[in-house]
């Protein structure tokens, strides 16, 4: 699903009536919250009936009402103020005035789309997308939005034209100052000659195995003709025709603070054995987010990382996206503040989004796998820098997954294979401390005594002499005009992530790239 906030400007009038739908939509979210928390099996098509009778005098209807309740029940199993407990505790002691705390405790309106209503119930777009109507009990509210250009402008102009013929279904949200739209991306595909959304839904559910719900059609069923064809049917943007995915390859995403690494491998047998994983490609990706970054430029540099990812991923015919899961809220353990704005700022879980919108529409799976130990694996085996050798290593878990769901997260331990890069290990050989990986049991045992090596050069020696046992990152020198990497041996290819001036750059090994062939099957 794909959410697009867009501000708004109403009428004094206009803002004192969506003001008063929204204390009724609020106060039902309150009161189901604490039925449901009171009783978990109330019905909540009961709830709903007797809720709305109840605040009936606020001017919603009973779509609205059923929309809050199934809101409150999609909470959080957890104790909340609405409001928030900071500004609760600023009005218990008189700090804030009872208007501004009933001002906190307004809930964002939601009417969730129905497809057979030209897309939902209350909200109409007009043709070019420059206002919203929102009509409740026919009592109309007009909202006057500003011209959109580029990506959201087309998107907008699309679901214009596609609601009126009852195939999209359109979420609206609508807080103080924007409205936010929420649709199924892949309701804007490219359709097929002559073919219908309807079916190519079908079609999907019966390539998923998936039964649909309802009653299943019979084979005289004929879908309804839209009124545009679908040549002339408006497409997503970002849509990309699919390709054909060559077997036993993978894109790796290594997520970290200011680097995100990539890194495409092939294995033809057992995905088990890193002696069987091959690397293809080979990028990294340095955000270089200001500390002042808006949110909108945060997005754009994580959107633009993103469908970097999709298209390294598309060039080497790779049909499976693989990702690390449960770092949504990483945090370091000490109170470094730029740390941990690079690790909190901008968020893991909105490139993970942007990421998985790009492969729906590129026709690419993405996975997320558990990522213990991936650092320390792929710098002992694979000879790229720190952030693509852990991509290296996750990747080569997706696929493991993908043949195998309950395979171990871990490969199988291979001694000949693990070399630490020489500067660690000329350094651990000359303090004696450097491990005999061949009479370890396993990498559980590896990791723990790369560790302890690691703690006893840290202690000796501190400050610039201190060595990683992650393989370094190149050094990137940024001019004027260009950015280029520092020294004349450094094999890398240099170029910005984005336009000009815009934050963030992309460097490619070419140690380890080679020419890009499609796959023909």
């Amino acid at each position: 699903m794909q959410t697009i906030s867009i501000p708004y400007q109403a009428s004094t009038e206009g803002r004192a009536v969506l003001s008063a739908w929204r204390r009724g939509y609020g106060a039902i979210v309150r009161s189901a919250c604490q039925a449901l928390r009171r009783d978990a099996g109330t019905v909540l098509k009961d709830l709903t009936t007797t809720l709305y009778d109840r605040h009936r005098t606020s001017g919603i209807d009973h779509w609205l009402a059923h929309c809050a309740v199934l809101e409150a029940a999609a909470l959080p199993e957890k104790d909340i103020v609405f409001g928030g407990k900071a500004a609760l505790q600023r009005r218990q002691r008189g700090l804030i005035s009872s208007a501004a705390w009933k001002a906190l405790r307004l809930r964002p309106m939601t009417s969730v789309g129905v497809r057979n209503f030209n897309g939902n119930r209350h909200f109409r777009l007009s043709d070019e997308g420059r206002t919203c109507t929102v009509t409740v009990l026919k009592k109309p509210v007009v909202l006057h939005l500003p011209e959109m250009r580029g990506t959201w402008g087309k998107i907008i102009r699309a679901l214009t034209l596609l609601a009126p013929d009852k195939e999209i279904s359109v979420q609206f949200r609508i807080d103080n100052h924007r409205l936010h739209l929420t649709f199924d991306e892949m309701d804007l595909r490219r359709l097929q000659p002559g073919e219908t959304l309807t079916l190519a839904r079908d079609r999907d559910q019966a390539a998923s195995g998936r039964r649909a719900r309802g009653r299943g059609r019979g084979p005289g069923y004929v879908a309804p003709r839209p009124r545009i064809s679908a040549e002339a049917r408006p497409v997503h943007p970002q849509w990309r025709t699919p390709i054909r995915p060559a077997p036993g390859r993978a894109l790796g995403i290594d997520l970290n603070p200011n680097f995100i690494g990539l890194t495409v491998i092939e294995n033809r047998g057992d995905p088990t054995k890193l002696s069987d994983c091959k690397v293809l490609d080979s990028e990294c990706i340095r955000l270089d987010i200001p500390q002042n970054a808006s949110d909108d430029l945060t997005r754009e540099v994580l959107s633009r990382a993103a469908g970097h990812a999709v298209r390294l991923a598309r060039k080497w015919n790779a049909g499976l996206i693989t990702l690390e899961h449960g770092l949504g809220k990483l945090r370091s353990r000490t109170k470094n503040k730029a740390l941990n704005r690079l690790i909190n700022f901008w968020g893991r879980s909105v490139i993970l989004a942007s990421l998985t919108r790009r492969a729906r529409l590129a026709g690419l799976t993405v996975s997320t796998v558990h990522a213990a130990w991936s650092s320390t694996i792929g710098n002992l085996v694979f000879d790229l820098p720190d952030p693509c050798a852990a991509a290296a290593e996750v990747a080569r878990r997706g696929l493991a997954h993908a043949c195998d769901r309950n395979a171990d997260i871990l490969p199988l331990y291979e001694p000949s294979l693990i070399a630490p890069h020489d500067q660690w290990k000329d350094c651990a050989r000359e303090m004696e401390i450097l491990p005999d990986f061949g009479r370890l049991r396993g990498w559980v045992d590896c990791h723990g005594q790369i560790k302890m090596a690691q703690t006893a050069i840290s202690r000796i020696r501190r400050g610039k002499d201190r060595v990683g046992y992650r393989r370094p990152l190149p050094v990137i020198m940024a001019g004027r005009n260009q950015v280029r990497p520092a020294g004349k041996r450094a094999r890398l290819a240099v170029r910005p992530l984005g336009r000009f001036k815009s934050p963030g750059m992309v460097f490619r090994n070419l140690a380890v790239t080679g020419p890009s062939t499609r796959y023909a099957g």
